[in-house]
Parts: structure tokens; C-alpha cells; sequence
């Protein structure tokens, strides 16, 4: 089955050079009640399966939300951008790193800035809440994410985030 994601063209957006985000662990309670609902579905799954996926389809929440996953020794790679990610970030920005790995993305750190943060979301199976500052974007953008993760036995990896800006 494929899935086909259309990222709507709003025009000519000029970007800045280069996107800085900052990172600042937070504790559980600052959690949307959205965001606790997503866990608790999730934390009733082993892996990131289609249950989980359809779930957040049924309750309109995937478009909150980013997936990323990694095959056994390989990056996490950008699988599905949501459309609050999309509104903040642009569709270009999306269209372009859509299918590459998260630290390959030369106008954002981004990748580098949340990979430990993704690694222990996925190594001790609970989740990670952050709040993320970015500078160099048209609007400064302040936002809490939760992660959560999985690791299947083939060494398969997956992260969801569930952004709230």
C-alpha cells in the first residue's frame, strides 16, 4: 500500500541560510492532553504498527505529527511531516527533506539538535518532552513536542513526534 502525500504549494517563501533550533527537556506534565492521549494509544503497542497509525487518522491527530524511522545501522529519515510542522516550516521545506535522513538537511540543525533526544525515546520506551526554540525562520517558533519510540527485534527504529505549537 502507498500513500500519497500532497504538500500544497503557497507560494514563493524566502528562507533564511540557515535555521537554528535550541532544545530544553521538560517534565511529562507540560504534555497537551492530545499529546497524553497519543502516548497512552501508543504505550498499548509494541512497534509503531498500523493500529497506531489508523488511530491517529480516525482522531484527526496525524497532522500533528512527524514520523521518522531508521532501518537496522541506518539515520532516521523524515517518513510523514504533519501539517503544523508544514504551516511553520514550509512545503518546500518539507517536499524537500521528505524521504532523507533528519541530520542531512544542510538549512536546519534540526536533526543534529534532537537525534539524542530521539535515540532515547526509542532505547527506553517512554516519552521524551522537549520545548524547541528556532531563530532564522520569518516568525520565531516556540514549541513543545513529545516523542515516542520503538525499536522492533530486526533493529528496526521509528520516532513519533507529536508537535504542539
Amino acid at each position: 500500500m502507498s500513500t500519497v502525500l500532497h504538500l500544497p504549494d503557497r507560494g514563493a517563501t524566502v528562507r533564511p541560510a540557515h535555521v537554528h533550533a535550541e532544545i530544553a527537556r521538560q517534565p511529562a506534565r507540560v504534555m497537551q492532553d492530545w499529546q497524553r492521549e497519543v502516548v497512552a494509544e501508543c504505550g498499548r503497542h509494541a512497534t509503531l504498527c498500523r493500529p497506531v497509525l489508523d488511530y491517529l487518522k480516525r482522531t484527526g491527530l496525524l497532522s500533528r505529527c512527524v514520523l521518522l524511522a531508521a532501518e537496522p545501522g541506518g539515520p532516521m529519515v523524515w517518513k510523514f511531516i504533519g501539517q503544523t510542522t508544514i504551516k511553520h516550516m514550509g512545503a518546500a521545506w518539507a517536499r524537500t527533506n521528505l524521504g532523507r535522513a533528519a541530520e542531512a538537511d544542510e538549512r536546519t540543525d534540526f536533526g543534529k539538535v534532537l537525534a539524542d533526544s530521539y535515540a532515547e525515546a526509542i532505547d527506553f520506551r517512554a516519552p521524551v518532552v522537549n520545548r524547541i526554540q528556532v531563530a532564522g525562520l520569518p516568525q520565531p517558533l516556540d514549541y513543545t513536542h513529545s516523542l515516542l519510540g520503538w525499536r522492533s527485534a530486526d533493529g528496526t527504529r521509528a520516532v513519533l513526534s507529536c508537535v504542539h505549537a
